[in-house]
């Protein structure tokens, strides 16, 4: 709900303070960085770069929003 008549907001979107967002950001870039180090220990080959493809995807997807919602 807006706190005043003149502020509008989109339907459906999630308002956080910055503080927020560049926490929830580096939990999530902290998570990728895992998950990167323990496919790099445990997988091989084509299925280690695919993962690691499809974390960096996800990483610059995440950077993209966290830099909008700055």
């Amino acid at each position: 709900m807006p706190s005043s008549a003149n502020e509008q907001h989109e339907p459906g979107a999630i308002h956080r303070t910055r503080n927020e967002w560049d926490r929830r950001f580096i939990a999530a870039v902290g998570a990728y960085v895992l998950l990167a180090v323990m496919a790099g220990l445990t997988l091989s080959g084509v299925l280690r770069v695919a993962v690691w493809a499809l974390l960096g995807g996800l990483a610059i997807k995440t950077f993209l929003v966290w830099r909008r919602m700055r």
